[in-house]
């Protein structure tokens, strides 16, 4: 475990070039997620209700935030659309829709970018930052040419951050 984020290496991984799977992070994340979401249907089935703006910030605060922590690292994972499923969930208790809405309204009517956009912003942004940021490690660095298609190097997989977050959550482009 390394910064919160759990570290497992796949069994097909060879010598030093191991990749990470991330699936013990996910499913764990995954956990923390049905807890807090239990938290949110609380705080909306309540008798006195909630303000659905009260509820949305809430979930903002509480899914949304431990849910993209890190997920610059493990967002390009396989296991990453586990924690759609939790994400999904939270924004049902938001709108008050039930398990048969289209995801892609149910979003809209949340009022937050699908979360498998949020992630690809998150890693666009933090590669505007390893190039601008001279005090971060990548500044200046030239990655290297790719070898293995297997490998993803985060430099050459990401596309720069050209607009603002908002504009980008709007209109994504695909990595």
């Amino acid at each position: 475990m390394y910064l919160s984020v759990t570290l497992d290496r796949t069994s097909n991984a060879v010598n030093l070039n191991r990749l990470y799977s991330y699936r013990q992070h996910v499913v764990k994340l995954q956990g923390k997620l049905q807890t807090r979401n239990s938290l949110l249907r609380k705080l909306t089935n309540s008798t006195w209700g909630a303000d659905p703006t009260t509820v949305r910030t809430t979930a903002l605060a509480l899914c949304y935030s431990t849910a993209e922590y890190v997920c610059r690292v493990w967002g390009r994972s396989a296991h990453a659309k586990k924690v759609d499923i939790a994400l999904n969930e939270s924004c049902r208790c938001i709108t008050g829709c039930i398990q048969s809405t289209n995801i892609d309204s149910l979003y809209i009517l949340a009022g937050i970018a699908p979360s498998a956009i949020r992630r690809t912003v998150a890693s666009r942004r933090e590669r505007s930052r390893q190039i601008e940021d001279p005090r971060r490690p990548l500044y200046g660095h030239c990655p290297a040419r790719q070898r293995l298609q297997s490998r993803k190097i985060f430099m050459n997989s990401v596309l720069p951050l050209i607009e603002s977050l908002e504009v980008t959550r709007l209109e994504p482009t695909t990595t």
